[in-house]
């Protein structure tokens, strides 16, 4: 279903402490979905808004300035 996708797509993950696993399954939704975009947050968890709002928030505005005509 991922390769349906045909929208702009921003992925962000926290990396979970390097957990392999879990970063594989984020880098295969990022393939799966053509022109998506994936950015992991190396020192944050679950609430990526909160542990690094100022990296998410720039990453918001950005992706949605390229969407937004």
């Amino acid at each position: 279903m991922l390769g349906k996708i045909d929208n702009p797509t921003l992925i962000v993950s926290a990396s979970y402490s390097g957990d392999q696993k879990y970063l594989e399954t984020r880098r295969e939704m990022q393939k799966r979905i053509h022109g998506s975009r994936l950015e992991i947050f190396e020192d944050a968890a679950h609430a990526l808004f909160v542990d690094d709002a100022d990296r998410f928030n720039s990453l918001l505005d950005e992706f949605r300035a390229g969407v937004v005509r």
